[in-house]
């Protein structure tokens, strides 16, 4: 599985743009030790760009100071530019995000998972806090 590493810096919150996230069986530890971490996604209707989690792709919230990851340092926020129909956010199989705060203003954020893909307790794709137009689990 491949690991790509974010990290936050010292005193200030640290931005991430992208387009999309369609990753499958990869995973992005965001280590908010430091600092925030506030992830951007924007993408267009048009080119359905998105955010997809297939496999057993993992977004991860991680400190390395022994404390436990806060919620609100690791921010992931989806916003379109454009015209027409916005993309869902979506997680399939065992993908999962763990300790995040994920904001999609202007579509849904869909579950179409297979079983637990967290490592927190509990049977558990997201841990944290979601605020989408509509959340749904198929």
């Amino acid at each position: 599985m491949l690991s790509l590493p974010l990290t936050g810096t010292s005193g200030q919150i640290t931005h991430y743009q992208t387009n999309k996230i369609d990753i499958t069986d990869k995973i992005i530890d965001i280590d908010t030790t430091a600092g925030p971490v506030y992830l951007y996604v924007k993408g267009s209707y048009l080119d359905k760009e998105g955010f997809h989690l297939r496999g057993n792709s993992k977004i991860r919230n991680i400190r390395t100071d022994g404390q436990l990851p806060r919620v609100g340092d690791l921010r992931i926020i989806i916003l379109y530019s454009g015209s027409g129909t916005p993309q869902s956010a979506y997680l399939y199989n065992t993908a999962c995000i763990q300790n995040a705060f994920l904001y999609n203003r202007d579509a849904d954020f869909k579950l179409e998972t297979s079983g637990d893909g967290c490592e927190s307790p509990g049977n558990s794709n997201f841990d944290g806090v979601v605020w989408a137009e509509r959340s749904s689990k198929h």
